[in-house]
C-alpha cells in the first residue's frame, strides 16, 4: 500500500503485522502507528457502547495499555484491529460487573447505617442519599476508598491495608473525593 508521505516522497505504509512485529522489539513509534490507526475506530466503538465520551476515552487509553502490555500474547499481527476490541470489550464487560458489584457494596453498606435523625439538610436518610449519588459520581478508586472511610469508618491506614496500597494513596484519594 501507498499514501503516506514524508518529506514529500511517498513511503510504502506499514500493515499492522510488521507494525506489530516492530513493537514486539522495543520500537514505540510502531506502536504509535498503531496506535494512530486504530484510534478513531475504537474511540467511535467505544462511545456507542458506553454512551459517555469520558468513560470511552478512559476505556480507550485502558485498551491500549492492555493491548501494549499483552502485545507478545498476540498470535497474528495482522489482527490487531480485531483483538483490541476483544480487549476494549472486555474492559467495558468487567468494569460493568466491578461498577454492579460497587452499588450492592454501597447500598448494602447503606442499610447498615441506621440514618433518621433530623440534621440542617432535612432528615439523615435524605442526607445519606445525597452523599450515596456523590459517591457514585467518584472515579473507582475514590469511591472505594470514601465508602469505607465513611460508612465502615475505617482509618486511613486500615484501608490502605484492606486494598493494598499506600497511606499516601489513600489520604490523595480521599482528599480527591472530598473537593
Amino acid at each position: 500500500l501507498f499514501g503516506v508521505f514524508y518529506n514529500g516522497r511517498r513511503m510504502k505504509q506499514e500493515n499492522d503485522a510488521e507494525l506489530v512485529a516492530r513493537s514486539r522489539r522495543g520500537d514505540l513509534g510502531a506502536f504509535d502507528a498503531l496506535v494512530a490507526r486504530h484510534i478513531g475506530a475504537l474511540t467511535s466503538f467505544c462511545r456507542r457502547m458506553t454512551r459517555n465520551a469520558e468513560e470511552a476515552e478512559e476505556l480507550v487509553q485502558e485498551s491500549f495499555i492492555a493491548a501494549y502490555d499483552r502485545l507478545a500474547l498476540l498470535r497474528d499481527g495482522g489482527a490487531f484491529g480485531s483483538w483490541l476490541v476483544t480487549i476494549c470489550l472486555n474492559k467495558f464487560r468487567s468494569g460493568k460487573r466491578r461498577q454492579r458489584r460497587e452499588t450492592t457494596m454501597l447500598d448494602n453498606l447503606r442499610c447498615e447505617t441506621p440514618m433518621t435523625t433530623e440534621t440542617s439538610f432535612g432528615t439523615e436518610g435524605e442526607l445519606d442519599i445525597v452523599v450515596k449519588e456523590k459517591l457514585l459520581a467518584l472515579p473507582n478508586r475514590q469511591r472505594e476508598v470514601m465508602a469505607l472511610h465513611l460508612y465502615r469508618d475505617l482509618s486511613y491506614r486500615q484501608i490502605a491495608d484492606l486494598l493494598g496500597c499506600t497511606y499516601a494513596d489513600v489520604k490523595v484519594n480521599v482528599s480527591l473525593a472530598r473537593k
